[in-house]
């Protein structure tokens, strides 16, 4: 699985099944943004780690970011103009 940056450029897709996506944060599917905010998770062995991201804009409707999982995103090529 790739490691996004803050400040990368992506799609947010939910990939295959919506185990664990509420109604509210599926209206945000197939949108692009950016990556606000990388988190680390440690589990109970000190190796044991997970990740989520936060996306700039991605929020519920009171302003909470939403905790987005790796496989619910896609990374996108930016154009240079």
């Amino acid at each position: 699985m790739r490691d996004y940056k803050v400040g990368e450029l992506v799609l947010l897709t939910f990939g295959v099944g919506y185990v664990g996506i509420t109604p509210d944060l599926l209206k945000y599917k197939d949108r692009k943004f950016r990556i606000q905010s990388v988190h680390f998770v440690q589990g109970q062995s000190k190796t044991n780690f997970g990740v989520y991201y936060e996306l700039k804009g991605c929020v519920t409707k009171h302003g909470v970011p939403y905790a987005i999982l790796p496989s619910w995103i896609q990374p996108m090529r930016e154009l240079k103009r």
